[in-house]
């Protein structure tokens, strides 16, 4: 198995990332009203940039991984995973894939694609990337790089802020988180449909296979990173600002939370049985518990390789 780990420039800021100040930063009940035109709306402007490293885990369940390879970026890098031996790389406004055999680069954008936070695979191909700024999952063909389909958050149950068709550029006018409905942060296929989390409200919900969203929990604000796995029959999340994994029914009843010593877990990844990844952000080190038996297994610091951690994913492929 390999491991993808993103990395940023970007220091955790503990004043920024506590619950209390994400609570007041989008509690206002005005937060959507008196906003600029669209066509007011800049391009982002960012500092950070970040890398990718990738890890041998053959021995994970006994042993940190064996360190692969460092792809550096110059520009600002949410996410990766390797998928049919091409690193896909969740950048801020495209994708850049990479053969990892042959070098070849390509790129994947839409006008829709604006503060990417993750890819991952589905059936058939494709990729699905959740996109922050325009609080939409965008579905592409990997091979191609068509796009096959946009989902956004139902105006009905997150509010509205502006009217967007499919020609709007939002990477030329960037949606600022403070205007966001959601923030999007992570879109995972399911057989179910694809999950989403989002960070304002704290929400997880689901884009059903004929586009319609069902919302499933609220309240867990700052979260990230949800996913299914094998043998739970529900999902499972980042509670970030408590440093919590949250194992959770498909009604929304929580079936299990286990605690780290972070104030900002930024991922977690399930490797099998009771055994999870952490990626603590606040303390840039991933970790690898046994939930069961709260057991440390291991855990290694990541800062030669960036200010923070971010994302993280698993693939069974080989290089």
């Amino acid at each position: 198995m390999i491991l993808c780990v993103s990395h940023s420039s970007r220091p955790f800021d503990q004043n920024r990332g506590s619950l209390d100040f994400l609570t007041a930063r989008y509690g206002s009940p005005d937060r959507l009203h008196n906003l600029p035109s669209f066509e007011q709306l800049g391009a982002p402007k960012s500092n950070y940039i970040g890398n990718i490293t990738l890890w041998d885990c053959n021995d994970i369940t006994r042993q940190p991984p064996d360190f692969m390879m460092c792809f550096e970026g110059d520009y600002k890098i949410q996410h990766a995973i390797v998928f049919d031996g091409q690193l896909v790389v969740c950048g801020y406004t495209f994708l850049k894939i990479i053969d990892l055999q042959t070098n070849h680069v390509r790129h994947i954008t839409d006008p829709w694609f604006q503060d990417g936070h993750t890819v991952f695979p589905g059936g058939n191909g494709e990729v699905a990337v959740s996109c922050a700024s325009s609080d939409a999952v965008l579905v592409f063909d990997l091979q191609s790089g068509n796009l096959k389909s946009r989902m956004r958050v139902p105006e009905d149950i997150f509010g509205h802020n502006y009217d967007l068709n499919p020609d709007a550029d939002i990477r030329e006018h960037h949606i600022p988180n403070d205007i966001q409905l959601a923030h999007l942060n992570c879109a995972w296929q399911s057989d179910e449909g694809i999950l989403v989390s989002g960070l304002i409200h704290g929400t997880i919900g689901l884009f059903e296979h004929d586009g319609s969203y069902h919302e499933i929990t609220r309240g867990h604000v700052g979260c990230h990173g949800v996913r299914t796995r094998e043998g739970l029959d529900g999902f499972y999340f980042a509670d970030s600002c408590n440093g919590s994994l949250v194992e959770m029914s498909w009604e929304g009843r929580i079936l299990r939370r286990f605690t780290v010593d972070s104030r900002w877990l930024h991922d977690v990844q399930w490797i099998g049985d009771n055994l999870y990844l952490f990626a603590l952000s606040d303390h840039n080190r991933l970790e690898l518990w046994d939930i069961s038996m709260d057991r440390l297994v291991w855990g290694i610091d990541m800062s030669g390789f960036g200010a923070s951690m971010q994302f993280i994913s698993m693939s069974e492929s080989r290089l």
